[in-house]
């Protein structure tokens, strides 16, 4: 588990996208672990983008049916 303070995840966001790429950071403050991210690979970031985008049509729209 890779845990890191939210003020160096601040300062170093940049350095972890690129060393962590496809893996969770948990962030913490006060050694508590107040969440999480995950860099995603360029395929991932787009069937990402894709799921969010079906996601915000359905709420826009809930009878609508999606292909899928």
């Amino acid at each position: 588990m890779i845990q890191k303070d939210i003020r160096e995840v601040r300062t170093n966001l940049t350095k972890y996208i690129n060393k962590y790429n496809g893996r969770k950071i948990y962030i913490s403050k006060y050694n508590k672990i107040i969440g999480e991210l995950k860099f995603y690979s360029s395929k991932e970031k787009d069937q990402v983008r894709l799921d969010i985008a079906k996601e915000i049509i359905k709420s826009a729209d809930p009878e609508l049916e999606l292909l899928q």
